[in-house]
């Protein structure tokens, strides 16, 4: 039998896959990660892959002209799409799947940078990856740019900042531009590579660690459940 595996398209070192790891190497799967900041080919069609993660980075979608590669992401995420594989698209990742579907991303009103509450919606509450996730927690935040609800997609999550926090497409694409994935060590390595941006934002690292250890705990819980699901969808 042929092993399952997924492709994982990685931006920055900073963020990996992180908590998505243990749930796809407990189901045996494996993942290729293409590494963006390297400047390894973004490959334009999913080919044998059994699913597609997208994960966040600096970047906009919008900005094309400086990195080209996004352009072959978009074509990536529509190729699997097309074929009918599981796409999980994180932070860029979930801004990217936004324009792939023709939805305008554009910078938010104010950057949302480290521990903020988010609340389901009502599709939500609903959602074959979500249901049974308390209606509100702390998630972990780093992004500017927001996105358009895509037509037909349903939005699953919001915060005070941000209207649509994610949504699903489908029954096997789903956008999440906060950060369910996160660990200590992701978190740690963000707050080192970016610190122009949370300068920018006023926001202090030192009070992101500090919260960590309050709000990680939980946060971890609900994405082992939330991304065991998403891996079973692998078939």
């Amino acid at each position: 039998m042929t092993m399952k595996s997924v492709l994982a398209i990685q931006h920055t070192p900073a963020e990996t896959i992180g908590s998505i790891a243990a749930p796809l190497a407990a189901a045996n799967v494996a993942v290729h990660t293409c590494e963006v900041f390297c400047q390894q080919s973004v490959p334009t069609e999913i080919g044998n892959y059994s699913g597609l993660i997208l994960m966040g980075g600096p970047m906009s979608v919008y900005e094309q002209d400086r990195y080209p590669f996004i352009e072959s992401e978009l074509a990536l995420i529509q190729s699997a799409m097309t074929a009918g594989k599981p796409v999980l698209g994180i932070c860029l990742g979930s801004q990217l799947i936004a324009a792939a579907l023709g939805a305008r991303v554009y910078p938010g009103r104010k950057k949302e940078i480290g521990w903020l509450k988010v609340r389901l919606h009502e599709g939500g509450m609903r959602d074959p990856l979500f249901v049974g996730v308390p209606f509100a927690f702390t998630a972990f935040h780093w992004h500017g740019d927001v996105f358009e609800v895509p037509k037909d997609a349903t939005p699953l999550l919001g915060s005070d900042i941000t209207a649509c926090q994610g949504f699903r497409f489908g029954t096997r694409t789903w956008a999440l531009l906060c950060h369910l994935e996160v660990t200590a060590e992701s978190i740690q390595a963000m707050i080192r590579s970016f610190p122009d941006e949370l300068k920018a934002a006023g926001v202090n690292a030192a009070n992101i660690l500090a919260q960590t250890s309050t709000y990680l705990p939980e946060l971890l819980t609900i994405s082992k459940n939330v991304f065991s699901r998403w891996t079973a969808l692998l078939g």
